[in-house]
């Protein structure tokens, strides 16, 4: 079985993505850790401003796949399963409780 890793992207070094929804809206998020859990690479990402179905205090934990037609790009692609999601989110915070990291 592989290794759960947890990555802390610290705030000087932060990136920030664009998404976009399925109107064609975009949305920027701050990529505060990615996740590396059971083989697969995830990342938690908090909004900067006002994105629809997002409250303030919540966070969206999505899946980075590689893009299929360019290696060097990734997909965040939704993560459906609610066990997953929670499975997910337990490593982040276990990891963030480990590190001295506030949730």
């Amino acid at each position: 079985m592989a290794e759960n890793r947890v990555h802390f992207f610290e705030d000087e070094n932060c990136e920030l993505v664009t998404l976009t929804d399925e109107n064609g809206v975009d949305y920027e998020f701050e990529r505060v850790a990615g996740i590396e859990y059971e083989g697969a690479y995830y990342e938690l990402l908090i909004p900067t401003g006002e994105a629809d179905g997002i409250s303030d205090d919540e966070a969206v934990i999505l899946q980075v796949v590689e893009d299929e037609n360019d290696p060097e790009m990734v997909d965040y692609v939704s993560v459906e399963d609610d066990e997953l999601q929670d499975a997910v989110f337990a490593e982040y915070v276990k990891a963030a409780e480990t590190e001295g990291y506030e949730e």
